[in-house]
């Protein structure tokens, strides 16, 4: 596979953006004490809530792909149980879709929540 300049540009702004909302790229030197550098590793903010991570993908990816293209996609995931949750609530529009994505992640883990946003991230175009 053979990727052009600004597809590799792309690729590596949405990587870098992933990666500082999830709390572990700092762009700011404010932190650091007069005396040195402090220790990095006691002092990495949390990672962000994975609930609010699968919002802000969700929201992101049904703006630019619209909700029918995600809920088209997301079929083989779960073996289509999100689907389903998605025709029971009725979901007719892209704020419904966002309403179910999150209520469905409601009672998953850490882990499943990550899991689900990597798939929609994957199947949006995002990654």
């Amino acid at each position: 596979m053979r990727l052009s300049k600004r597809q590799l540009k792309r690729i590596i702004r949405e990587e870098y953006s992933r990666l500082k909302r999830r709390g572990l790229i700092k762009e700011t030197m404010d932190d650091i004490p007069i005396g040195g550098f402090p220790d990095f590793v006691d002092n990495t903010p949390p990672p962000q809530d994975g609930l609010q991570q699968l919002k802000f993908f969700v929201r992101d990816i049904v703006e630019t792909a619209g909700y029918e293209t995600l809920l088209r996609n997301l079929e083989p995931y779960d073996k289509g149980a999100f689907v389903d949750y998605c025709d029971e609530c009725g979901c007719s529009s892209d704020a419904d879709f966002i309403r179910c994505a999150l209520e469905y992640a409601q009672g998953m883990s850490a882990r499943e929540i990550d899991g689900f946003t990597d798939y929609i991230a994957h199947f949006g175009g995002r990654y």
